[in-house]
């Protein structure tokens, strides 16, 4: 679930000390759709993918999903393959939004 709280903090606060949630909406999520925007986010952090960690939380390791992909990000100079992880190089950190878009793209 992606759930989104009240902007306004004081409605909030209140709904919050009724012992509520807060929510002003609440999505269910496809894995798919989960497993992509991870690894665009990770990718926005210089440590990027962590294979350990996101195969810990997956049960898939990234690889698998988006290696075509990956090695494209690596032959256009954007990110490195590294023995734990696929990382960003600081020309990928510029071109974050279309890294992002290729774990994205084939969700769902």
């Amino acid at each position: 679930m992606r759930n989104q709280h009240i902007a306004n903090t004081e409605i909030y606060s209140q709904q919050v000390g009724q012992g509520q949630r807060g929510l002003s909406s609440s999505e269910a999520v496809h894995p798919s759709t989960r497993l992509g925007e991870a690894a665009a986010f990770s990718m926005r952090m210089n440590a990027g993918i962590d294979f350990a960690a996101f195969q810990g939380r997956f049960g898939v390791h990234p690889k698998s999903l988006w290696e075509s992909q990956m090695n494209q990000m690596v032959d256009q100079g954007w990110a490195l393959w590294e023995p734990t992880c696929f990382r960003p190089t600081t020309q990928g950190l510029r071109f974050a939004d279309a890294i992002g878009a290729e774990f994205v793209r084939l969700e769902g």
